[in-house]
């Protein structure tokens, strides 16, 4: 997460799920002997792409809550270590780029 997040790219496995998304629709169509086309996948993958910016968003906001409270703290010092220990199934990296 740390290593998109520094490129504004949302995570690799949140993108994979939009690909996933798109993959079984067009999966789905060949077996009926169809053959998708853009017009046809582009309502899934934005579909898919609506539900990644809220699944990002959702992560991201469910450390904010965190981080206020750390940086406030009057002793210690909120290192990278520290943050990814505690904070566990979210990025340590994220709460530095939020101070």
């Amino acid at each position: 997460m740390a290593a998109t997040l520094l490129v504004n790219d949302p995570p690799w496995e949140l993108q994979a799920e939009v690909l996933g998304e798109v993959y079984r629709f067009r999966s789905s169509l060949r077996c009926k002997g169809q053959v998708s086309s853009a017009d046809q996948t582009a309502p899934i993958r934005a579909q898919a792409q609506r539900a990644l910016i809220q699944w990002w968003k959702e992560d991201l906001e469910s450390i904010r809550p965190h981080l206020r409270r750390w940086v406030r703290r009057r002793h210690g010092v909120l290192t990278f270590r520290l943050a990814d220990r505690h904070l566990p199934g979210t990025d340590a990296l994220v709460c530095f780029c939020r101070i």
